[in-house]
């Protein structure tokens, strides 16, 4: 549980339950993902949502103002 909630967190709390494990960890970036507040996270992935959602309608627009062109 106290595990559990240090990854929630984002601390990395047990640095030697594994050497290896905290080894691989710390040389395959993959620290960022324990390390990154859960806001930053949230925001990040709102960010992208809103990128995709706008993209998607630029993508509509432009394909309708092609056929009203063209038709």
């Amino acid at each position: 549980m106290q595990e559990w909630l240090a990854d929630r967190v984002g601390f990395v709390q047990y640095p030697r339950l594994r050497p290896a494990d905290a080894r691989t960890r710390r040389h395959h970036g993959m620290q960022w993902k324990y390390q990154m507040p859960l806001l930053t996270r949230l925001g990040l992935a709102v960010f992208s949502l809103a990128t995709i959602v706008v993209a998607g309608a630029a993508l509509i627009v432009m394909l309708y103002i092609a056929y009203v062109a063209i038709f």
